[in-house]
């Protein structure tokens, strides 16, 4: 239950669809890809609100959230601001390239991130 509003039911889970790359491109993915980069400040803020209403688990999706720049940042201040479950989902070949990002979408390192997720 919410703790702000008792009667009411809070999801368990919110679910951020931040990324706006993605160098697979599987045919009939449901993800649009932008290519802006998300504005992780107001992210952070608004998971933040959702923690305070009860809701302490955060999914990141996109796209792929591991070519957002800044993500394992964004990742720490998560838990920061209370999130206690975090999950990444990825099409996981990008675990592969590990480095910077570059135009086809491949990610920033991994180095230490699984620490950030559950």
């Amino acid at each position: 239950m919410s703790a702000a509003h008792p009667e009411m039911l809070a999801p368990a889970r919110l679910n951020l669809a931040i990324g706006r790359r993605c160098f697979v491109r599987c045919p009939g993915c449901y993800t649009f890809f932008g290519g802006a980069e998300p504005d992780l400040a107001m992210f952070r803020k608004s998971v933040a609100r959702f923690v305070e209403l009860g809701i302490p688990a955060v999914t990141v999706a996109g796209g792929d959230p591991l070519t957002v720049n800044g993500i394992i940042g964004f990742l720490r201040e998560l838990r920061d601001v209370g999130v206690r479950s975090i999950k990444v989902d990825t099409v996981g070949t990008n675990l592969l390239f590990p480095g910077s990002a570059g135009s086809d979408g491949r990610p920033h390192g991994w180095p230490r991130r699984a620490a950030l997720i559950d």
